[in-house]
């Protein structure tokens, strides 16, 4: 099983992909499943749910801002606003906010069920950073966004 845990939506401010997008190219790409992981928000992620199949899961999940940095929250099911000390497992993602990052960064697991899988520790992470390029973009994309007023 191979998935990417940690995709930014076009809700995200560094994000361009609408859910449904991102469901069809992780298809694509070959992947059993995805977290929607935007910022402070679970919102989209259980919109995206919908495309879920038997084949494909969708994990809702959020980026949560906390005093010490970010942390990423999976199987969420309300927002979470922060959150103190636990013992987590380490998962990995490609912090996709551009088309070309999907499913370039995640976890494998011989496990059918994802949950219990992080839960025991039982993945393995691949991948490689972003590129410099996908950074750059990624600011320019907030500061447009901050400039810019829709409708």
């Amino acid at each position: 099983m191979k998935y990417d845990l940690h995709i930014h939506s076009k809700y995200s401010s560094d994000g361009v992909l609408d859910p449904e997008k991102i469901v069809k190219i992780a298809i694509e790409r070959g992947l059993n499943g995805i977290a929607i992981t935007d910022h402070n928000t679970i919102k989209r992620g259980i919109k995206a749910k919908k495309y879920e199949t038997e084949d494909f899961k969708v994990v809702v999940g959020s980026e949560i801002m906390t005093e010490r940095g970010e942390i990423t929250g999976l199987f969420l099911s309300e927002e979470i606003k922060f959150r103190t000390k636990h013992n987590l497992t380490i998962v990995g993602g490609s912090d996709a906010h551009f088309l070309n990052e999907i499913g370039e960064g995640g976890i494998t697991t011989e496990a059918e069920d994802i949950r219990e899988a992080i839960m025991k520790n039982d993945v393995k992470v691949f991948g490689k950073r972003s590129s410099l390029v996908n950074h750059v973009g990624t600011k320019v994309l907030k500061l447009w966004r901050k400039t810019v007023r829709f409708g």
